[in-house]
C-alpha cells in the first residue's frame, strides 16, 4: 500500500480543497487590505489566480457576456430559473458528497 493508514489517506483527500479554499481567501484578505502593494504584484497576483482557475474564470465570463443580453438577464432574473439552477447545485453537491461517502468505504475496506 502507497498510503497507509487509508483512513489519513480520505482525511487528507478531503482536507486538500477545504485548505486550498482557506488559503485563496487569506490571500484574497492579505491583498485587499494592503496599501502599498506595487502594480505589478497585483497583476502577478491577478495573473496566477486565473492560472489557477481557467475553467472557472472562463466560466465566469461567459455568464458576464450572457449576463448583457437582456432577454437573458431577464430570463436569470425570473425566480424559476434561480430556484432551478439552486436545485441543480444542491444536487450536484449531494451526488459529489454521496460518491465521496462510496469511494471512502472502497478504500477503507481494503
Amino acid at each position: 500500500m502507497v498510503v497507509d493508514p487509508l483512513w489519513l489517506a480520505v482525511a487528507f483527500f478531503v482536507a486538500l480543497p477545504a485548505l486550498a479554499g482557506l488559503g485563496v481567501a487569506v490571500a484574497v484578505e492579505r491583498l485587499e487590505a494592503s496599501d502599498r502593494l506595487r502594480r505589478w504584484q497585483m497583476a502577478a497576483a491577478g495573473i496566477g489566480t486565473v492560472a489557477l482557475f481557467a475553467v472557472p474564470a472562463a466560466v465566469a465570463a461567459a455568464l458576464l457576456v450572457l449576463g448583457r443580453v437582456p432577454g437573458l438577464r431577464r430570463l436569470a432574473d425570473a425566480r424559476v430559473v434561480r430556484v432551478a439552477a439552486l436545485l441543480v447545485a444542491v444536487a450536484v453537491v449531494v451526488a459529489a458528497g454521496a460518491d465521496l461517502v462510496a469511494e471512502s468505504r472502497v478504500i477503507l475496506s481494503r
